[in-house]
């Protein structure tokens, strides 16, 4: 019986240790297949993609098509680590001010902020509602760090592919200005850092052909010929038609209209993206059509066109010497003195008639109202008004609605931000003045953030669920500052014993994740004493919840007010740290579970090698 029992333990031993084997195995090898997917060349083209197809920027998004900042990395393989703080779960940063190293696909941080270098200068994020998918020059926003992005590989040394040209990596950055022989073959690299040669396709150590999440080729080597809506080299057509024909209104281009979309047409747009202060990448998409819609070219001083010269009364001499003519040609039987009087009535009538009939001039029109001009002063209506409301409302000057017409309140906020911006106030904000405000140069509202009514954005957003996880807001989290937002700071500020305003500012902000962190800090302790305080729990209550999942744990913790309590179930495979939620990405868990597999293995080996060890000394005892 014993030794029936014995043999049973070593085949169940024998089929867990295999069984571990396979696992560590396989979750090694999916290990290296995320290490080797995620690659930075890989999430620049996958990046560069993004902005080409123009994805939205939605608040939270992790979904290709509908991401924010960091759900745009995230959702090239589930990269970057804590998506609420991507910089610290990074093994390597710097400051951007030193210099930013020669690697595609290293991550920018700045406050709230992150974006994804794509080499060269060059940077492509998902920046707000407003401007969505962006890509151009690093120094566009005033980025603080650099930091590898957790999960994925960069290259050290060899040839990389990204978007059609070829890279060469020493000592984990790409070469410039330089020159190289390899395998007989010189190669030279200019200020970008591509070579003028490509390497044979087998000489790649990463390309960007690596598969992204969502199953789609993360390499876009040309711009793609789509239907998106957006003009550039090679589209054609009467859409390019119409677009030189306006860049030859507002005096940038100055050949004939083709309906080709070539080099020349893009150089013509980048100079006009450039002098209005938009993202110079040579494409026509909505901000760039509408500033081409509502530019006004400076104007010459018009030249009237000649009037008639009024005709004046005739004079006395005239009408006498017509009226004589007249007379003349009477009846010579007529007596002369009756001639006379009539030719001297006549002279009369007609100095009379001159002397009180106004001249003929040319009917007066009926007054009709002023035609609409799009300009940026009071009585401006049109797109170019739009855009000024909808910039001034992102930097939080303007809280009316964006309709297009420049009213008191419109005007109000311009100068509100004149003022802050330290320029000269003027009646009519000017081309230049205007650039600048859609730049990123453009200077926020001093109250920017001190949250208060009228207030929109993810930032408002995030106070909302502050309030609602603390207790003082119930519903949800619409990114709307409205009167039941203001209604639940009052009461937090007044339970803070702060100044009670209706404003978040960041001392308020501040003691509201405080009681929330205290509150998730005393959540153990509590249920302790909830326990203690109730009457011994029978047999029937201490039995596990029906439902709930093992390594669940049930904790009953106060509200922020004190009166009342709230059941919370914490999973094991959860872990809350601070603001939010560390979510753990696949690659941690196959690390996990390979390594308790391995322990497994390790554990199994020792008891099947042990109990061979004692029957070895058992079977020597009895011989």
């Amino acid at each position: 019986m014993q030794n029936s029992l014995q043999k049973t333990g070593k085949a169940v031993i024998s089929l867990l240790l295999a069984v571990a084997i396979i696992f560590s195995v396989f979750a090694v090898g999916t290990i290296s297949a995320f290490a080797a997917t995620s690659t930075g060349v890989g999430l620049s083209a996958y990046c560069l993609n993004a902005y080409y197809e123009q994805w939205d920027y939605v608040w939270g998004g992790t979904t290709p098509g509908a991401v924010d900042c960091s759900g745009l990395i995230y959702s090239y393989n589930g990269v970057g680590g804590i998506r609420t703080d991507m910089l610290a779960s990074s093994s390597e940063w710097g400051y951007v001010s030193s210099g930013i190293p020669r690697i595609h696909g290293l991550g920018l941080h700045m406050p709230g902020h992150v974006g994804v270098y794509v080499g060269n200068g060059l940077a492509v994020d998902a920046r707000s509602s407003y401007y969505d998918m962006c890509y151009g020059s690093v120094s566009q926003l005033r980025w603080v760090e650099w930091f590898k992005i957790y999960g994925v590989s960069y290259p050290t040394t060899g040839w990389v592919l990204y978007n059609g040209d070829s890279y060469y990596y020493e000592n984990g950055q790409y070469v410039v200005n330089t020159s190289r022989t390899l395998d007989g073959v010189k190669y030279t690299f200019g200020s970008d850092g591509v070579s003028n040669i490509a390497p044979p396709s087998s000489a790649y150590s990463q390309t960007d052909y690596s598969t992204s999440s969502n199953g789609s080729s993360g390499s876009n080597t040309s711009k793609p010929s789509k239907n998106d809506g957006i003009l550039r080299v090679g589209s054609e057509g009467a859409e390019v038609k119409k677009l030189q024909n306006a860049l030859i209104s507002a005096g940038y281009y100055n050949e004939d209209v083709t309906g080709y979309f070539g080099q020349y047409t893009e150089s013509c747009v980048k100079q006009f993206q450039k002098d209005m202060g938009l993202l110079v990448d040579g494409e026509v998409g909505p901000y760039t059509w509408a500033a081409l819609e509502s530019y006004e070219a400076p104007t010459e001083k018009k030249t009237e066109a000649p009037t008639e010269k009024k005709t004046e009364p005739p004079t006395a001499a005239s009408t006498y010497e017509q009226v004589t003519e007249e007379v003349t040609d009477f009846d010579a039987s007529a007596e002369a003195e009756p001639e006379t009087e009539k030719a001297t009535d006549a002279h009369t009538e007609n100095e009379t008639a001159a002397s009180t009939e106004k001249p003929t001039e040319a009917p007066t029109p009926a007054p009709t109202e002023p035609p609409k001009v799009d300009k940026l002063a009071m009585g401006g209506e049109g797109t170019k008004v739009s855009q000024l409301q909808s910039r001034l409302a992102e930097l939080r000057y303007y809280f009316g609605d964006i309709d297009g017409v420049f009213d008191d309140e419109t005007y109000n906020a311009m100068q509100a931000y004149f003022a802050a911006s330290e320029l000269k106030p003027v009646e009519e904000m000017t081309d230049e003045q205007f650039a600048v405000l859609l730049s990123d140069a453009a200077v926020k509202s001093p109250e920017y953030m001190n949250l208060q009514l009228g207030y929109t954005g993810t930032d408002v957003t995030a106070l909302q669920k502050l309030l609602i996880e603390a207790g003082y807001m119930n519903g949800e989290a619409s990114g709307i500052f409205d009167e039941k937002t203001q209604d639940a700071v009052k009461l937090a500020q007044a339970n803070f014993a702060l100044e009670v305003d209706g404003i978040a500012d960041n001392e308020f902000i501040s003691a509201l994740e405080a009681q929330i962190d205290s509150v998730k800090e005393t959540e153990p302790e509590t249920e302790t004493q909830t326990e203690d305080a109730t009457q011994e729990p029978t047999q029937e209550s201490t039995q596990e919840p029906t439902g709930s999942k093992e390594g669940d744990t049930t904790v009953t913790a106060p509200t922020s007010s004190g009166n009342s309590s709230k059941t919370t179930n914490v999973s094991s495979n959860t872990q809350t740290q601070g603001k939010g939620t560390a979510k753990t990405g696949s690659a941690t868990t196959f690390i996990w579970i390979s390594a308790i597999l391995f322990f497994i293995s390790i554990l199994s080996l020792a008891v099947f090698t042990t109990q061979g060890t004692k029957k070895g000394q058992i079977n020597r005892y009895r011989k």
